[in-house]
């Protein structure tokens, strides 16, 4: 599954978490917002449609990581 995220109008360091309202699944944590949803995108745990059951949360103060990094070392 892909959500489309929109390009960062600002250098807030807030993470954003994407998730299943239904099921309560994190489908993305990301410092950008997310610009659209297909009508036809469901959610991988529960099989909810996601224009209807996705959900922000926003984190602040938590350190992000780059585990792509993390992993090469």
């Amino acid at each position: 599954m892909t959500l489309n995220i929109a390009p960062a109008n600002n250098t807030n360091s807030k993470t954003l978490q994407y998730f299943c309202f239904k099921c309560n699944a994190l489908l993305k944590e990301t410092s950008r917002p997310i610009a659209y949803v297909s009508t036809s995108e469901r959610c991988p745990s529960c099989g909810s449609l996601l224009v209807e059951s996705l959900r922000e949360r926003i984190l602040k103060g938590r350190p992000t990581f780059d585990t792509k990094a993390l992993r090469e070392k």
